[in-house]
């Protein structure tokens, strides 16, 4: 089942800082209390329908509130009042968005303590709550360094409908880290997709690997599993696939070359195969051998060193240290051998492959 097997059937519980669920915007108060709230700041880019349905809540709870946009953020922070809670929503919920404006907050505060090695005593004395009500961001791990929110509230009737764009690239990167990480989340992408059940679990493996890498673990590298490729198709095809799709093709691509190395079993190919089927991805090249090449391996020297993210089988994923050549000899013999992957065949190699 892979490093953190098992989720489902030990039914782990929910994290204290992560709370996942259904029409979880009157608990919006409940929340606030929790982190010892009297006043909450509400981080906005100004284009979130969120932020709107938040601030009716906190109004009809009589819990003040006031709000900033990102580049306002440093002075609204010096200006808060005691005990105030920032309240990330909508665009600023995603991490990444998040994230630099924290950082530039952060760069504000004095330096630690020699007493506390932690840092502890030089943070921000404002807790962070973030309201995620995007699927994508809810599967998606928090940037190298962020510091990571006191509360993360994920409320999943909030999420696109399936069919559209959004929800499938939530589905797409679920199915990443099921195959990566977890056979029993890949599983439920594939069968009953309990929406609630999928996204509390995916939480908190994505916890999990945040966790250990303070560690040292590299656990944060096997979710590059398809990007590499899905890089190259975004350069072959340019604006003609979402993220999400260019990674299925990426993810075909990369399992595929694995299974001729003898890194991946077949049937991982296989389930992998299926799943991008079921929910009709696109998992094929319309190009020749020679532009796949190019944009995969163009620019680099054969014996450059590459890492792929593997996975052996569902839910086990382990790092190939190989180089540009053996990569680009690989996706050749793919291109030229594996009937319905691409489109277009033929084409002379790259040059050096």
């Amino acid at each position: 089942m892979g490093f953190f097997a098992g989720l489902f059937g030990k039914q782990k519980a929910a994290s204290e800082s992560e709370e996942v669920g259904r029409k979880m915007l009157p608990r919006l108060g409940e929340f606030v209390r929790r982190l010892g709230g009297r006043h909450i700041l509400l981080l906005s880019d100004g284009a979130a329908p969120a932020c709107g349905d938040l601030c009716a809540q906190l109004d009809r709870e009589g819990c003040p509130h006031t709000q900033a946009a990102p580049e306002d953020l440093a002075r609204a922070l010096t200006e808060a009042p005691e005990r105030t809670v920032l309240l990330a929503a909508g665009d600023m919920a995603a991490r990444s968005s998040c994230a630099a404006v924290l950082r530039a907050w952060e760069s504000t505060l004095p330096e630690p303590q020699p007493s506390d090695p932690t840092g502890q005593s030089c943070r921000a004395a404002v807790p962070l709550l973030f309201w995620q009500t995007d699927f994508a961001s809810a599967m998606t791990l928090p940037p190298v360094g962020e510091r990571l929110a006191e509360l993360t509230v994920t409320d999943v009737s909030c999420f696109a409908a399936p069919g559209t764009t959004a929800f499938s690239e939530g589905v797409i990167r679920a199915m990443q880290l099921g195959m990566c990480m977890d056979a029993d989340l890949f599983g439920e992408v594939y069968s009953s997709f309990d929406l609630e059940k999928l996204t509390s679990v995916a939480r908190l493996i994505l916890g999990d690997i945040a966790a250990a890498e303070q560690n040292g673990s590299r656990a944060r590298q096997y979710l590059n599993f398809g990007r590499l490729a899905a890089e190259a198709v975004k350069k072959i095809a340019p604006g003609e696939l979402t993220e999400g799709e260019a990674l299925t093709v990426g993810m075909e691509l990369e399992i595929r070359i694995g299974v001729r190395a003898g890194r991946c079993r077949p049937d991982a190919l296989h389930d992998l195969d299926g799943a991008i089927s079921y929910y009709g991805f696109p998992r094929r090249l319309d190009c020749t051998k020679e532009e796949l090449l190019t944009a995969l391996c163009g620019g680099h020297t054969p014996d450059e060193p590459v890492t792929l993210a593997l996975p052996q089988k569902i839910g086990k994923c382990r790092l190939w240290e190989t180089d540009c050549g053996t990569v680009g000899k690989l996706a050749a013999e793919v291109m030229e051998s594996d009937r319905g992957f691409c489109d277009a065949g033929g084409g002379a190699a790259a040059p050096g492959y």
